[in-house]
């Protein structure tokens, strides 16, 4: 099974899209797990309202949940779909980072996929992924991605992804994007991502190809990309800054760092200018 973690902040104008697209893969053996990080904009009534059949819900309000978790909120189960979708809700906001841990110790799939809320997948995206993890003995997989803007207009732009990610092609660029990522769940609770002044999805990825081998991609346009210029990536300065320090938290002198950031940026331009 593939556990799928939607962790989300005030999430309310995209998160419906998001679920959908998640729901509507043609991998079957799946579940959701949405992690709600403390909205202040009602994201997880409003996706109750305007998406979900009340008759599919259960009130799981008083359930018991695993020592240091916070509540699970409810589960749902629309028929249509044949999917369980699990919702968590945080008393205090506590950053992506730490909500995407929380669904992987939750989930209950030997893989993991994530899905940040304002991004959402082509319906082929599991399942081409799971085929290529099955002819791989790769723990992890990523796709390609198209991007669009806050306004929802495609920008005629589509990042590509080596079929084979070893960890020298990795640290030049990242090129495994997070909504893009399908990996085993017993390496992902290795490499926690960490709430840190680095970009904690690269930092992750770094160590788990510190220690295997290669990932795989799919150079598949799979992942719609929100491109969001408020962002912490949207921010090119304070982008280089944490890139700068994902190289110090995995492990490289300062001067590797700094030589590596350089590096990075350059190849993000290539990337990017494709």
């Amino acid at each position: 099974m593939v556990s799928i973690i939607i962790p989300a902040y005030n999430a309310k104008k995209c998160i419906i899209e998001a679920v959908y697209s998640a729901l509507l893969q043609k991998y079957q053996d799946k579940e959701i797990i949405i992690i709600d990080d403390a909205s202040t904009d009602k994201t997880i009534e409003y996706l109750i309202g305007n998406f979900m059949s009340a008759d599919d819900l259960t009130d799981v309000e008083n359930a018991i949940v695993p020592s240091g978790l916070d509540e699970l909120f409810l589960i749902w189960k629309g028929s249509l779909y044949d999917t369980v979708v699990k919702i968590y809700r945080s008393t205090k906001n506590k950053g992506v980072a730490i909500s995407r841990n929380k669904g992987v110790q939750l989930a209950q799939g030997e893989y993991i996929a994530f899905l940040d809320a304002d991004d959402f997948w082509h319906r082929d995206k599991l399942r081409l992924q799971m085929e290529a993890i099955k002819k791989s003995d790769a723990v992890l997989c990523n796709t390609g991605r198209l991007l669009f803007n806050n306004k929802g207009r495609m920008l005629g732009k589509y990042i590509g992804t080596p079929e084979v990610i070893t960890l020298r092609k990795l640290e030049k660029t990242n090129w495994i994007n997070c909504s893009s990522v399908v990996a085993r769940r017993d390496v992902i609770l290795k490499y926690p991502m960490k709430n840190t002044q680095a970009h904690e999805d690269y930092l992750a990825w770094l160590m788990v190809l510190k220690d295997y081998d290669y990932a795989i991609g799919v150079d598949k346009p799979l992942v719609y990309y929100r491109v969001n210029r408020k962002s912490k990536s949207g921010n090119k300065i304070k982008s280089a800054k944490m890139t700068y320090y994902t190289y110090i938290y995995a492990g490289y002198g300062k001067a590797r760092a700094l030589f590596m950031m350089i590096s990075y940026a350059i190849n993000g331009i290539r990337k990017y200018s494709k």
